[in-house]
């Protein structure tokens, strides 16, 4: 009976420590998010609203 509730608390500590796989980023993730804040600096993103806005006058 030690043993299992040693396990149990062991499983519990894991748990705990385990990092999210969704909060991981891959390479190419890393990398493609360094250049999207690159040319978020560089001014050359758009907002939701401007493409909104930009729809709006094409209809």
């Amino acid at each position: 009976m030690k043993e299992i509730k040693q396990l149990r608390i062991d499983v519990n500590i894991i748990k705990k420590n385990m990092a999210d796989i969704d909060s991981i980023l891959t390479d190419e993730e890393e990398s493609r998010h360094e250049e999207s804040l690159n040319e978020l600096e560089r001014g050359e993103t758009f907002s939701l609203e401007d493409v909104e806005r930009e729809r709006a006058k094409n209809a």
